[in-house]
């Protein structure tokens, strides 16, 4: 698994992606001030609903991250 954290150019914040072992990638929504805060968005989905759910968001829950 690979986290990503960059910013496209003139964009407006940086993008969270993370890509597994087969190459699906999950992207977020929300672009983030800094590639700090978007660690953190990572760190804290990861301590508060596990790596996996974080691949794999809930289709209940409200879209955080777009998958591909």
């Amino acid at each position: 698994m690979s986290v990503e954290i960059y910013r496209i150019e003139g964009a407006q914040g940086w993008t969270l992606e993370l890509i597994d072992s087969d190459w699906n990638s999950v992207v977020w929504d929300e672009l983030f001030a800094t590639d700090d805060e978007a660690m953190e968005e990572f760190l804290t989905g990861v301590q508060d609903v596990g790596l996996a759910s974080l691949l794999e968001p809930d289709d209940d829950d409200p879209p955080m991250a777009t998958i591909h």
